[in-house]
């Protein structure tokens, strides 16, 4: 039981750490879907302005090959993070399964604890039921 209750504590440790990584990834993501929503929306900005001066045309036409690749590897990252923050909610996911596991597996121990024991109560008490029965039978009446 002692084993069990130890594993139980390790795969609850192992359960927060997962929470914890988890939350650390899911926030990085969300900064990168930030960070790609703000280039996004500069790459809009130069454009608009682009559109409205000649000479901002070739400005933004040198630009945008840069904002390009910028932008492409902003994507990239973005997605690298969303495999990753897949990969950690699957490992939290298989981390709380097997908590749950060894909880029930403790409930069961200890639910068969339980029946032994009130079982070896219930046996001694038919020994001592029957040990009274033979102390009466062998002693003498009286006359």
């Amino acid at each position: 039981m002692d084993r069990l209750n130890l594993l139980i504590r390790l795969t609850r440790q192992t359960l927060e750490e997962r929470q914890t990584e988890l939350g650390a990834v899911a926030r990085v993501r969300a900064d990168a879907e930030s960070a790609l929503a703000d280039h996004t929306q500069r790459q809009q900005g130069e454009f608009a302005a682009a559109m409205a001066d000649l000479q901002a045309q070739a400005d933004f036409s040198a630009w945008a090959a840069h904002a390009a690749r910028c932008g492409a590897a902003l994507k990239t990252r973005r997605d690298e993070l969303g495999r990753v923050e897949a990969a950690a909610r699957e490992s939290l996911r298989a981390a709380f399964a097997d908590t749950k596991r060894l909880e029930l597996a403790q409930d069961s121990a200890q639910r068969e604890a339980r029946k032994e024991a009130a079982r070896r109560v219930d046996l001694l008490g038919d020994e001592q039921q029957i040990l009274r029965r033979r102390m009466t039978a062998e002693s003498p009446e009286p006359a």
